[in-house]
């Protein structure tokens, strides 16, 4: 799908929702998703009731608002795993699968991470040659592993979790993730 589908299906969405507010329980586009730019650019838009982000026209990153600040480059998720290690991709892609499944999740590249956002930034990762690295947020300082870094940042805590392998990504991992996602 090009950017002008893309748009297109955003707008009829948007005058869909607008016309039926009063059947908005009946408005039901769970795990609708579009793939912005064809060869994998992966932005992924869900929408969920009449819940629909702004896209930036320009980088088609979705935002939160309109004309919301951000660094507007035009990123695929793929080039962000050149020159790694061969599983990051998988496990990257497994993590995408689980997170994506939770309701109102807009994932998004930037220049060197892969951002996830609900209301606000919940998750961050960022490939790196032999591992990804989960930038997560809790309201409590976290010292077990397998966080590895907690540090208090804006009235909360970031911690990180760097993954190398498919069996590294636990339930453990995931729960910590979710309740970053609760979080914010």
């Amino acid at each position: 799908m090009n950017g002008d589908s893309l748009h297109a299906l955003l707008a009829e969405l948007q005058v869909y929702t607008k016309s039926n507010k009063k059947n908005v329980k009946k408005i039901r586009i769970w795990k609708k998703y579009v793939e912005a730019v064809t060869g994998g650019l992966g932005v992924y838009m869900y929408f969920r009731k009449k819940i629909i982000m702004w896209t930036c026209p320009k980088c088609e990153r979705e935002l939160k608002n309109p004309n919301q600040w951000h660094n507007c480059v035009k990123v695929s998720i793929n080039s962000l795993f050149e020159g790694k290690a061969e599983e990051l991709p998988f496990v990257f892609d497994k993590l995408l699968a689980e997170i994506t499944e939770w309701e109102n999740v807009a994932v998004s590249a930037t220049q060197n991470c892969i951002v996830f956002v609900h209301n606000q930034t919940f998750l961050v990762i960022r490939p790196m040659k032999k591992q990804l690295d989960l930038k997560f947020f809790s309201e409590t300082e976290l010292e077990e592993l397998p966080v590895i870094k907690s540090i208090f940042y804006s009235g909360r805590y970031s911690n990180h979790i760097r993954i190398a392998a498919l069996d590294e990504l636990t339930k453990t991992v995931y729960t910590l993730i979710k309740k970053s996602y609760k979080l914010l």
